[in-house]
């Protein structure tokens, strides 16, 4: 019975000096050097390509079909910067609902319509309303329904999912 080599041993064939490649593995990757260097050249091509043209696609220096998307400016001018918020804080922002003035236990004009609590939640936060349907630009253009803050017409209610027919009658929305 032959004897089989040790692990030192193999490691010098394959690799006899160091990180150099043995005779007989250069001979046979020899045949396969120019497909594989077509195959990375055009693959790094490819790559660069989709990278320059992405650069490309971004740079952009007229931003007329995004101003659309963008609300009047009358009502950007009317939305309060972080700084200002922040402003108020610090100085210690006065109470948005003013106090009852006159008797005790009789309503005063001053008190707004609404109820407290939406009062103060919808000052709470300064990221704006909490549904797409209560700001006006956006209904003016049309993209929201009417009923149900829906952005995609004829969709199956959310509340009810795994459900495709209307709630109020049967017919297939699908």
């Amino acid at each position: 019975m032959s004897q089989m080599p040790s692990l030192k041993e193999v490691d010098r064939s394959y690799h006899p000096k160091g990180y150099n490649m043995s005779p007989s593995l250069q001979r046979a990757r020899k045949p396969f050097f120019l497909t594989n260097a077509l195959i990375g050249g055009s693959v790094a091509a490819f790559t660069l390509g989709v990278y320059l043209y992405s650069i490309s696609a971004v740079k952009q220096d007229d931003f007329s079909d995004v101003e659309d998307l963008l609300p009047p400016l009358e009502e950007r001018s009317k939305i309060k910067s972080i700084e200002d918020e922040a402003k108020e804080i610090a100085g210690g922002a006065v109470n948005s609902i003013p106090a009852a003035r006159g008797l005790p236990g009789a309503p005063s004009k001053a008190i707004p319509d609404a109820p407290l609590a939406q009062a103060a939640a919808a000052n709470s936060s300064g990221w704006g309303p909490k549904k797409l349907s209560d700001v006006e630009w956006i209904k003016s253009r049309g993209w929201v329904d009417g009923n149900g803050n829906v952005l995609v017409w004829g969709a199956p209610n959310v509340d009810r999912i795994g459900r495709l027919s209307d709630s109020t009658s049967a017919k297939k929305l699908v």
